[in-house]
């Protein structure tokens, strides 16, 4: 009974050789690769650097909210955090921004329609119109 075969004839037997190492530690279950900051472990070591790598990124200091300091990776994730948290970030215009407020639990939204929806879905007993609060930065 032949249990595992291959048959890509393109491959040279030392890439096949890998390959099938590789698929053997699979069934195996060992992990050669451990991160030291967070215990992970990992059976290759470029799944490994990439771990490394999320770590050194979200060690940076230029992406964390002053608030909560949550740290971001992408600027993107971070302007809409901070928005959340009513801190301004310095590449932000400082002008006021205007919310909308629900009156039954505080919670703001940014626009009238996420207002309307939140309304419809947490608090389907009462109207739905939208209060626009403005909150200032601290700057």
């Amino acid at each position: 009974m032949e249990l595992f075969t291959l048959s890509f004839e393109t491959e040279s037997p030392r890439i096949l050789d890998q390959l099938f190492r590789r698929h053997l530690l699979s069934h195996v279950g060992t992990h050669p690769f451990k991160c030291h900051i967070c215990k992970s472990k990992f059976q290759r070591i470029q799944n490994y650097r990439v771990h490394l790598a999320y770590h050194e990124e979200m060690s940076s200091p230029s992406l964390q909210c002053k608030k909560c300091l949550k740290k971001f990776t992408a600027d993107k994730q971070y302007n809409f955090h901070i928005r959340k948290c009513f801190v301004v970030p310095p590449s932000l215009p400082t002008t006021p921004t205007p919310l909308f407020r629900c009156q039954m639990c505080g919670e703001n939204f940014e626009k009238d329609q996420s207002l309307r929806l939140h309304m419809k879905h947490i608090h389907p007993s009462r109207p739905s119109t939208p209060t626009v609060t403005t909150i200032r930065s601290d700057n």
